[in-house]
């Protein structure tokens, strides 16, 4: 009995899970369309600065997500880590804005 229990716990906690990451991927509001707007192409440079001390440095990951808060203060969602995902993947060099970045 403690074997079926044991199984069906993980079976409804595998569910669970899936639907916690379904959820997830449904309720998010992708940042790309918002990144290639010209309008915000204004603010990258002021929030660059702002967020790096000085537009000549590196942008660390680690600090992505506050220049994106910068950058995109009107944005009516909460940033995630897949919000730093597509920034990244924008500005690689194979990415859409890649060859913007110098």
């Amino acid at each position: 009995k403690d074997d079926k229990q044991s199984e069906s716990w993980f079976e409804s906690n595998f569910l669970l899970k899936h639907l916690v990451n379904a959820y997830t991927v449904l309720r998010h509001t992708p940042i790309v369309p918002l990144l290639e707007d010209s309008e915000i192409a204004r603010a990258y440079e002021p929030s660059y600065a702002a967020t790096t001390g000085d537009i000549r440095k590196s942008l660390e990951r680690s600090k992505v997500m506050e220049f994106l808060a910068l950058l995109l203060i009107d944005f009516d969602h909460d940033l995630t880590e897949r919000h730093v995902v597509e920034f990244m993947m924008m500005f690689c060099p194979d990415g859409a804005k890649g060859e913007t970045v110098t």
